[in-house]
Order: structure tokens, then C-alpha cells, then sequence
């Protein structure tokens, strides 16, 4: 069954996509679950952008300043990069940071939050759309 499967094109194909198809549906869902867990525990509160510094590429990372909960002053920088001119030194903006580890900060805005397990669970999709064309077409074909 295995050498039958190896030989035929169309059964690889399926078998290739539905492989690509379920990982990146399990990294969605990591990821998904990663950021819901996030805010679940996650403190909101303004900072204060106290410089940007542009990267390699061109884009800003943004070193902040603001207090926790229990009103310490935390100094650091978001993860996230923006492009040149979006914010400015200065700025107070919306920030989501770990309660436990308050350097651990994250903008509050959609692309930090979800864009990573939005897009893989669109390329799952995708990638679900293709396979059901290409076995519409005989492209490819069930393996069993």
C-alpha cells in the first residue's frame, strides 16, 4: 500500500497538502491559545514611549516606560516593530503587559495580539481550498 502510494503523484499530493494543512492548523492553534492565555492575566495600562530606535530593516522598536500595578516603574521595550512615523517619542499609548514578568509587553492592537494565529488558520484555509480544487480537478487524489 505504501509503495502504491509513493508512486502515484496524485495520491502525494493529497497526502502533502493534508500534512501542511493539519500542522499549520496545530501552530494556529498554539498560538491562538498562547495570546488568549496572554491576556487572560495580562495588566492594561498607558505607557510612555521614551525613544524609538530603527532596526536592520528600517522599522522602530519602541522603548517604553510605565508603572505595574503595584506602581514600580518598569523600563522596556515592545517586541513589536512599527514603520518609521507611527508614533513618536513622547507618545502615551495602550500596552498589555505580564503582571509576573512586566517587561513581557505587548502593544494593545490587533497585528501583536492575532495577526500570527489569524493568518496561519487563513493559510490552513487556503491550503484546504487548493487541496479541494485539485481533487475536483484529479489532481489529486484520496490515498485510501
Amino acid at each position: 500500500m505504501l509503495d502504491e502510494i509513493l508512486n502515484d503523484t496524485s495520491k502525494l499530493i493529497f497526502l502533502s497538502l493534508v500534512f501542511v494543512i493539519f500542522w499549520d492548523v496545530a501552530i494556529s492553534l498554539f498560538f491562538y491559545r498562547k495570546a488568549k492565555q496572554f491576556l487572560e492575566t495580562a495588566q492594561r495600562t498607558n505607557a510612555t514611549i521614551t525613544r524609538l530606535e530603527p532596526d536592520r530593516e528600517g522599522m522602530m522598536k519602541h522603548h517604553l516606560i510605565f508603572k505595574d500595578s503595584l506602581g514600580k516603574e518598569i523600563q522596556t521595550a515592545s517586541t513589536m516593530r512599527t514603520s518609521p512615523g507611527k508614533y513618536q517619542e513622547g507618545q502615551q499609548i495602550q500596552i498589555i503587559y505580564n503582571p509576573d514578568k512586566p517587561h513581557q509587553v505587548k502593544l494593545e492592537n490587533f497585528v501583536q495580539l492575532w495577526m500570527l494565529p489569524v493568518a496561519l488558520a487563513y493559510g490552513s484555509v487556503t491550503m484546504a481550498m487548493v487541496l479541494a480544487l485539485l481533487v475536483w480537478q484529479g489532481i489529486a487524489t484520496w490515498p485510501f
